[in-house]
């Protein structure tokens, strides 16, 4: 393990150079640290080079070979499951301002509501109106309780940080009462006719609408329900019917084979190319749930793609949105799973998620991936609520994330290497690099993923920047570095202000080990 001196030393080391031309000023700071503070000591001049041990890495950046013209906002998300949300995050009918502030840098994410499991037998209509008038409705895990935090509340939510919804539609029918498709279909007609209301959001899709999909359920191949792709696509079929006949430009994804690794799944080989030829060609979209780092994020990535791939065959616009992903917390050898339950947000389980983002924001056919998940249950929590005293605070998936939103331009870009070979990540590579640019500047964003800093040296090519601005954000820190109640700031973003010539083709920055990290230059 590393020692958290030897952290601080290397983080207070991170540095910008252009070529042979030296370093210039550089001022850090810390984010959301108080007006003033500095995280790091500022220096006149930093190092020439990483301290050592560290790697030298040469990469090349093409700006003018645009591999995605335009990179959704939407490739960032989240899911947000009305009760767990409530719980910790929503206080006198409005979610807590912190929370806004800490979303509002994820301009246009994508918000899944309501959520999983529970979505499949939600009642949208005891989601609507004066909370004190909506009674109760099974949830999960044996709750049962009123929906304070509804559609109205949620819209209220995206709308103050800017986001856009995902909404997950209910084909089955109330807890333990089941509806027939047309019951079913009609129902979610319903809450579009409300949807577009003055009430709602006043539209159900579109550019300028803030509901931009809406989704068939939630893994409903498996228990309690374990329908066949027949079962599934003749639910989809029906509701594209008679929704299409209101709302013909509904943006609809259905949800392929879940758990496709598992063993236990396999008696549903050939769910996602069963369904693909069942399901209406209207529905183009499509969706996964990616849990790694057991299976390796190249290993889950795959399932994605061959996913894809089957939609492709008979849908020829094919699209798809990861509606839940986050790393799988280990099953230890003796104990509970829940004590392995830190390895979800840890500072190794943020390395883990931006691998993944930066995997998607690579696929030009990934419109959207939502985090699992904005709650106060279980181990998977971008923001953690600490009871005693009612504080919320981010962890450091949140700050991971949040360094590499600093971070994104408009367009994909080429650059080479996008994957550092190494023995850092047991699928065989030190770090990820995806290159983003737009008319404000290109970037270079990554996870280094080994014990080791990189030397990192950009070469530039159909871009030379205008200005001398150039700015780096990081996290970094021990593996099993986490925020907790008592040390809530222990992984944060910091970031590294530097001044180089303008007209430079080349530059070199140390990126510490272990670090989630975008370089902007302008």
């Amino acid at each position: 393990m590393l020692r958290s001196s030897s952290v601080h030393r290397l983080a207070a080391a991170v540095l910008a150079c252009a070529g042979l031309l030296g370093c210039s000023r550089e001022t850090t700071a810390q984010a959301g640290a108080p007006a003033g503070e500095r995280a790091l000591p500022a220096t006149e001049s930093a190092p020439s080079q990483c301290p050592a041990p560290s790697r030298r890495v040469a990469v090349k950046v093409d700006a003018g070979s645009v591999l995605r013209e335009r990179i959704p906002a939407g490739i960032f998300g989240f899911n947000v499951p009305r009760r767990e949300f409530r719980d910790g995050f929503f206080r006198d009918q409005a979610v807590r301002p912190e929370v806004v502030e800490w979303l509002k840098p994820f301009a246009g994410a994508l918000y899944r509501y309501p959520a999983g499991t529970p979505a499949n037998w939600f009642e949208w209509r005891q989601a609507i109106g004066a909370a004190r008038s909506r009674t109760t409705q099974y949830d999960n895990y044996g709750q049962t309780q009123p929906v304070e935090f509804g559609y109205p509340e949620f819209l209220g939510m995206i709308s103050k940080v800017g986001g856009r919804a995902l909404l997950t539609v209910n084909l089955s029918g109330p807890y333990e009462r089941p509806q027939d498709e047309k019951t079913a279909a009609a129902e979610v007609l319903g809450l579009m006719r409300w949807m577009q209301s003055k009430d709602g959001a006043g539209c159900v899709s579109g550019a300028a609408c803030p509901v931009a999909y809406w989704e068939f359920g939630n893994e409903l191949d498996w228990p309690p329900f374990n329908w066949t792709a027949k079962q599934y696509a003749g639910r989809i079929n029906a509701t594209v019917a008679t929704v299409g006949q209101v709302f013909p430009d509904v943006q609809w994804i259905a949800h392929g084979k879940t758990a496709p690794w598992d063993p236990a799944s396999e008696r549903f080989k050939g769910f996602d190319n069963e369904l693909a030829a069942l399901t209406d060609k209207r529905v183009e979209g499509v969706a996964t749930h990616a849990y790694y780092d057991g299976y390796s994020v190249p290993d889950v990535k795959a399932h994605l793609d061959s996913l894809l791939d089957a939609w492709a065959k008979t849908h020829a616009h094919a699209w798809a949105v990861v509606t839940e992903h986050a790393r799988w917390p280990s099953q230890p050898l003796i104990g509970r799973w829940e004590d392995n339950w830190a390895e979800a947000t840890n500072l190794d389980g943020a390395l883990s998620t931006a691998d993944f983002q930066l995997a998607v924001i690579a696929d030009p056919r990934v419109v959207g991936a939502n985090l699992h998940t904005i709650s106060t249950e279980g181990p998977w929590q971008l923001f953690r609520w600490q009871k005693q005293g009612d504080r919320v605070y981010p962890s450091p998936v949140y700050w991971a994330l949040r360094t590499l939103r600093e971070g994104m331009q408009d367009k994909l870009v080429r650059i080479e290497p996008a994957l550092v070979p190494g023995r850092g990540y047991h699928a065989g590579y030190d770090a990820r690099l995806v290159a983003t640019a737009s008319a404000q500047g290109s970037s270079v964003m990554g996870v280094n993923r080994s014990g080791q800093a990189l030397e990192l040296v950009i070469d530039w090519q159909g871009y030379v920047p205008r200005t001398t601005q150039a700015e780096l954000r990081w996290i970094t820190g021990a593996k099993d570095a986490n925020n907790t109640d008592e040390a809530p700031d222990r992984v944060r973003m910091l970031s590294r202000q530097v001044e180089l010539p303008a007209g430079r083709t080349r530059s070199t920055w140390c990126i510490p080990e272990r670090a989630v990290f975008s370089i902007v230059e302008r």
